[in-house]
C-alpha cells in the first residue's frame, strides 16, 4: 500500500445525504492549528474580558452537639465494674442522648445528658458502696466462721 492510496475518495465513509441543510456543521471548516486547547484562552462573543473580582463568603458552621456529652464510657464502666442494672440503665440513657443528637434534638440531648451524668454518678457510689458491703460482709462472715 503506498500513500497515495490511503488518500483517495474510496478510503472515506460513505457521505450520508439526510443532513438537514439548516444545521451547521463542522464540515469543510478549517482546524485551528494556532491554539492549543486547554493551555490559550479563546475569546468568546458576549463575554467581558476583564477580570472580575468576586467575593467569598466563609460560613463556619458548629454543631452545638458535638459538645454535649453522653458519658457512654462512664455507664460501660458502671455496667462491668458496678451494679450491673445501674450500670444498663446507664448505657440505655448515654444510647438515648446519642439518638437525640443525632436527630437534631439538642435541648433533649443536653437534658437527657445531664440526667446520664446524675444516674453515673449514682451508679457508681451504688458500685462503691456494694463493694464495701461484701467486702465487709465477707470480713464479717470469715470471723463468725
Amino acid at each position: 500500500m503506498n500513500s497515495s492510496n490511503l488518500n483517495t475518495d474510496s478510503n472515506l465513509p460513505p457521505r450520508y445525504d439526510m443532513i438537514n441543510p439548516t444545521v451547521p456543521t463542522l464540515e469543510n471548516q478549517p482546524f485551528p492549528s494556532n491554539h492549543i486547547y486547554g493551555q490559550q484562552a479563546i475569546p468568546m462573543q458576549g463575554v467581558p474580558t476583564q477580570p472580575i473580582s468576586v467575593l467569598h463568603n466563609v460560613f463556619i458552621i458548629t454543631n452545638p452537639a458535638i459538645n454535649i456529652k453522653d458519658y457512654m464510657g462512664w455507664s460501660i464502666f458502671n455496667l462491668l465494674f458496678g451494679v450491673i442494672f445501674f450500670g444498663l440503665v446507664g448505657v440505655l440513657l448515654s444510647n438515648k442522648v446519642r439518638d437525640r443528637k443525632r436527630n437534631g434534638d439538642i435541648d433533649g440531648a443536653r437534658n437527657l445528658s445531664k440526667w446520664t451524668a446524675i444516674w453515673n454518678t449514682f451508679s457508681t457510689l451504688a458500685g462503691i458502696g456494694a463493694t464495701i458491703g461484701i467486702i465487709i460482709y465477707v470480713i464479717d462472715y470469715n470471723k463468725t466462721h
